[in-house]
Parts: structure tokens; C-alpha cells; sequence
């Protein structure tokens, strides 16, 4: 295979035939009409941009002082604080819960990667693997589970070890969403089950 030297001439030559094709193909009225509207055209081009249709951003658009988001806490009969803040997020709501590893014996550490990689891909309840998964696709913006160290904001050479659950879905599909959560929690098909609390935020608008 070798490019064609030809190539841009060949296709100048075809522009230009087709430019002559139609040129042919107009009245004299038309061809009138064209020329007044390139000369339109030409006269709008070369005439200064109005900018003021721009968006814009001033510093008078900035308001002075932070807005401080509302948080609301709050404590399920369990006593597990939950923590509520509204936000315009178009009608989907965020949930993230922390569930501390401190109560977890240190022999089982080591295997906190594989329950987080497979706790939500196993079936529960009613559901096998399969019909949890379509039904997570379906009511969720899907559900992750992952492993999670925080270090103390006073002490650097102290953290803690935990699990994230989180989701995402529609305002609708609440009820769904926190139905599928405990069902992995509760009625699970594995052998491992972590009983420590848990702390959770939901962001919703």
C-alpha cells in the first residue's frame, strides 16, 4: 500500500466540478440571491462581535461570605448517629456508611479486601448473584464496598481501620436501594459477618 501523490489534486479537481455542477444548476435569480446573501455574510464577519451576550462572571456575583451547608444528626434506635445534608443533586440521593474494623480480631484483617470485593456480587435474601445483580442495576446507581483508613487529626501515628458502603439512586428508588443494603447486611450468603456499628451520611436534594 502507498499514498496516492495525486490525491489532493484529484480531489480539488472533483470539488471544482461539483462547484461547476451547481453553479450551472441556478437561474440567474438564484445566482443573484446568493451573491447579495455572501455579501451579506461578509459584511456581518468583518463588523465587531457584541460581547455583552457572553456569559459573564463578576466579582459583585460572588457573595461575601461562605454559605454554610445545613447538617442535620441524628441517632437510630440503635444509637448509630446518622447525618442528613441537603443538596441540589437533581433528584439523586448519595448514601455512604463507615463500619469500624477496631472489634475485628487481627487474624481477619488480612481478608477484608476479598469480603469488600465480593459481599455485594454473592446474592442475598431471596436473590442469587445473577437477579441482584440486574436488580442493583436496575434500582441503584450501583452499590460499592471498599476499605477504609483514617488517621487521627491529632495524633499522625494513630489511624483507625474500616469498611465504606456506599450507593447511589434516584429519590424514588430509596426504599429499593436501602432494601438491598439489608439484606447484605442481614440475610447474606456468606460466611463472614462484621457486628461492629456502623456511622452513615446521606446527601439527597
Amino acid at each position: 500500500m502507498s499514498p496516492d501523490e495525486g490525491f489532493y489534486d484529484k480531489q480539488a479537481a472533483l470539488e471544482a466540478a461539483k462547484l461547476k455542477e451547481k453553479v450551472e444548476a441556478l437561474s440567474e435569480e438564484e445566482k443573484k440571491q446568493t451573491y447579495e446573501k455572501g455579501l451579506e455574510l461578509m459584511d456581518l464577519q468583518s463588523k465587531p462581535q457584541d460581547t455583552s451576550c457572553l456569559p459573564a462572571l463578576k466579582v459583585s456575583d460572588i457573595e461575601p461570605r461562605i454559605i454554610f451547608t445545613e447538617l442535620e444528626t441524628s441517632r437510630t434506635a440503635e444509637g448509630v448517629p446518622v447525618q442528613y445534608c441537603a443538596q441540589p443533586t437533581n433528584g439523586v440521593l448519595y448514601f455512604r456508611a463507615v463500619s469500624s474494623l477496631n472489634t475485628l480480631p487481627e487474624e481477619l484483617r488480612p481478608y477484608v479486601p476479598l469480603f469488600c470485593s465480593v459481599i455485594t456480587k454473592m446474592g442475598c435474601g431471596a436473590l442469587s448473584y445473577r437477579e441482584q445483580a440486574q436488580e442493583i442495576d436496575l434500582k441503584t446507581g450501583g452499590l460499592s464496598v471498599s476499605p477504609h483508613i483514617t488517621v487521627d487529626d491529632s495524633h499522625l501515628d494513630v489511624y483507625e481501620q474500616g469498611v465504606v458502603f456506599s450507593s447511589l439512586c434516584l429519590d424514588r428508588n430509596l426504599p429499593d436501594m436501602m432494601r438491598l443494603w439489608t439484606e447484605i447486611f442481614n440475610v447474606y450468603c456468606i460466611f463472614w459477618k462484621i457486628t461492629v456499628p456502623f456511622y452513615s451520611e446521606c446527601s439527597f436534594s
